[in-house]
């Protein structure tokens, strides 16, 4: 099963399962660099920059191309959700908002999207 299949509250709650870690280990760990998604894919190559001098590193090109629009499906799946009239659907975007938005705000982000 991809991503794209699971319900949408079970990424959302992966999401800050992960982020809830982040912020706990971040505490024992010396040296640390934390960039955001958001940040890379909108300014990739001086992101990477400030890895490889976090690294040590010489800066390299990316091998690989960088897709800015790669994660767009999941908000686009979430935002026809809220639209599509259906009073299910209604229902269960708008749960999702009320149970996860406060969580989701404390790391700087929004599911009203």
């Amino acid at each position: 099963m991809t991503t794209l299949n699971l319900p949408i509250w079970v990424l959302v709650k992966h999401w800050l399962v992960c982020h809830k870690r982040l912020k706990i280990d971040k505490r024992y760990i010396e040296d640390i660099l934390t960039i955001r998604y958001e940040n890379f894919v909108q300014n990739s190559i001086s992101t990477l920059e400030k890895v490889w001098k976090f690294l040590g590193l010489e800066p390299d090109d990316p091998k690989r191309e960088i897709k800015p629009e790669i994660n767009d499906k999941y908000f686009e799946r979430f935002r026809k959700m809220r639209s599509s009239g259906s009073v299910v659907d209604s229902i269960y975007s708008e749960y999702i908002v009320s149970a996860y938005e406060e969580e989701v705000s404390r790391f700087g982000y929004s599911l009203d999207v």
